[in-house]
């Protein structure tokens, strides 16, 4: 049989380029390895931090567990003048997957008396009116300040079982009342336990945690259960019969440190 040559009428070379594209986020070890802790409180979830006047930095947390709840391997025994605060319910038809996102605001000299937006203007009153949320948001939420700058950290919810994907996305403001910019995605959580997606919950923004890079500090939390048939809780024990304390542990940075987002000119602005 006879080969017909190949000429470049039949055969064109196809020429490739590839670019290496920088990361946009990455797991942060050090911040990690931060909540890695073997005598007090040894593992918990939330991680919200506030920053004090004398530089130092209180970290608080709920659900803790105490050293006493190590067994010998290391496991878990089985048995400014006005301050703004943000907060979120629930959308009543999405089954915990959408929320809204308000503010409130009190006077630091009178910590009692709060005020809450209702889209025009601060009321004694909370409003759930359409005109009074500042920005919608996904199944969990985060806000800081840093730079003029709101920042609204939004995740998808993820305590759920089978969620397919969660992702995290972050807008800006310049007003504590919006309006916001539109979300933008920052980070895809790859974090499995047992071969199926982990609980991934509580994000928290950490504004006050800048690295020498100018990188924003997020945290975020998992928790020793997956989907796992016949079990409701979806806690998944050891081989020994103990729990892992890593899965209850929080995670620097989402673990990342988010590089979409680097202080130029003393702004905060999308690369």
């Amino acid at each position: 049989m006879e080969v017909p040559e190949i000429t470049p009428k039949l055969y064109k070379k196809q020429k490739w380029e590839i670019t290496r594209l920088q990361k946009d986020s990455y797991r942060d070890g050090d911040a990690t390895n931060f909540f890695n802790r073997t005598t007090g409180s040894v593992a918990f979830d939330q991680g919200n931090s506030i920053p004090l006047s004398d530089g130092k930095v209180l970290w608080i947390t709920q659900d803790a567990w105490y050293e006493g709840s190590l067994a010998t391997n290391g496991r878990f025994h089985g048995n400014h003048t006005i301050s703004h605060s943000f907060g979120s319910r629930g959308d009543p038809n999405s089954f915990g997957y959408e929320t809204f996102l308000h503010v409130a605001r009190f006077s630091q000299n009178n910590p009692q008396g709060w005020t809450f937006w209702n889209g025009t203007s601060w009321s004694a009153i909370a409003s759930t009116a359409e005109a009074a949320k500042i920005n919608k948001g996904l199944g969990t939420n985060s806000v800081g300040y840093l730079n003029g700058k709101y920042i609204h950290l939004t995740m998808d919810q993820g305590f759920y079982c089978g969620i397919p994907s969660i992702n995290m996305y972050i807008s800006t403001s310049t007003s504590p009342t919006g309006p916001f910019t539109s979300k933008k995605l920052v980070f895809n959580f790859t974090e499995f336990y047992k071969g199926s997606n982990a609980r991934i919950y509580t994000p928290s923004l950490h504004t006050e945690s800048l690295n020498d890079k100018n990188e924003l500090l997020i945290t975020y939390s998992i928790n020793y259960g997956a989907y796992v048939d016949g079990n409701n809780d979806g806690a998944i024990r050891e081989s020994d019969g103990n729990l892992d304390p890593y899965y209850y542990r929080v995670k620097g940075s989402c673990s990342i440190r988010n590089v979409w987002f680097i202080l130029k000119n003393k702004s905060l602005y999308y690369q």
